[in-house]
């Protein structure tokens, strides 16, 4: 239950609970506040244990980890391969497809992932486009590129 006190500071806060045990109707009223300490106190540790679990089953794969760290890569190599144009370079993913369609392992360990891609095309000098595949190497860890490759020609 809650105290004179508890109810005057935070009357808003305040829930009526409906709980059916056994059958039976029980309710009561619950202050927010309680649950959010009783959260912090309590549920916090065992979601971090969970949480902890989770990512080191997801770091031991290729698949979940590269998902994982996919938009920021994304982001961040398209610039970085933009920066490697000596003219101009231009993206033909259209709509929803993806400028980089694979990955893997680089560095298990240190984390670093490989992402690969053929959509985009460089401006030679006399205004022609050629192809480009692209390979970006990036640290999931510091959410950084490493390094960028790229090769005339498409996957």
């Amino acid at each position: 239950m809650l105290t004179e006190q508890e109810k005057k500071l935070s009357p808003a806060v305040n829930l009526v609970v409906h709980v059916v045990v056994g059958g039976v109707l029980l309710w009561g009223m619950v202050s927010l506040k309680n649950v959010v300490v009783e959260w912090y106190n309590g549920w916090s540790k065992e979601s971090s244990q969970k949480d902890a679990r989770r990512e080191a089953v997801c770091r031991s794969s290729a698949v979940c980890w590269g998902q994982r760290y996919f938009g920021n890569a994304e982001v961040d190599c398209a610039q970085a391969i933009e920066r490697m144009a000596k003219y101009s370079a231009r993206w033909t993913n259209e709509g929803l497809h993806m400028k980089l369609s694979q990955y893997r392992w680089l560095d298990s360990e240190r984390a670093y992932v490989s992402y690969i891609g053929d959509k985009v095309e460089f401006q030679n000098g006399l205004g022609a486009y050629q192809a480009m595949t692209y390979t970006c190497n990036y640290d999931t860890v510091n959410k950084r590129v490493i390094d960028i490759k790229l090769v005339p020609g498409r996957l």
